[in-house]
């Protein structure tokens, strides 16, 4: 009896994991994203992206398709394709991302200074759908529509309960595999 309700209870949870969550292929790769703006003093000193391969990422909500323009910069030496997605990229950060905000202050040479690093982070699956690309009219800028399924990663109050989900989640896939 007991193997019965923790089967039912095992698949409602599947079913909740794995319910209507838009564009979300199994064999996708997954990829953390960050998008740091580093500034000191009001001033913005540095700016970083990140992106690396999260197979087993857990803390990411549900996913959702997002059309975005994505265009190069000016005077890139990247690829003007690699510079337009990057650019696609971090809007959908900017826009839909968990933001964190992380401050301190220096000393330096008996004067104080404020650094403050703005992050956004989220979660992507690759590959993505380019709708259109080409170089704009009259401009050296490269434009790329993309379709990129994106979530947010999950405050970290949701994070136990995500884990516990993920588990179930494996242990039935381990299961369902030995019948």
């Amino acid at each position: 009896m007991r193997i019965i309700i923790f089967f039912i209870i095992s698949a409602s949870l599947l079913i909740g994991c794995a319910g209507n969550q838009g564009y979300n292929p199994q064999n996708d790769a997954s990829y953390y994203v960050r998008y740091d703006m580093k500034s000191q003093g009001g001033i913005i000193t540095e700016l970083d992206f990140i992106m690396i391969l999260s197979e087993d990422e857990f803390r990411a909500e549900e996913f959702t398709v997002f059309y975005e323009i994505g265009l190069s910069e000016e005077n890139s030496k990247a690829p003007p394709e690699s510079s337009a997605l990057h650019h696609a990229i971090t809007k959908i950060l900017v826009d839909h991302g968990i933001k964190t905000v992380k401050n301190k202050k220096n000393l330096i040479n008996f004067i104080y200074s404020d650094e403050t690093i703005l992050s956004y982070a989220g979660v992507i699956k690759a590959p993505f759908k380019i709708q259109k690309k080409g170089y704009l009219p009259d401009s050296e800028r490269y434009k790329i529509e993309v379709e990129i399924c994106f979530s947010p990663i999950a405050f970290p109050e949701r994070w136990k309960w995500l884990y516990f989900k993920k588990r179930i989640h494996d242990t039935w896939e381990h299961i369902i595999a030995i019948f």
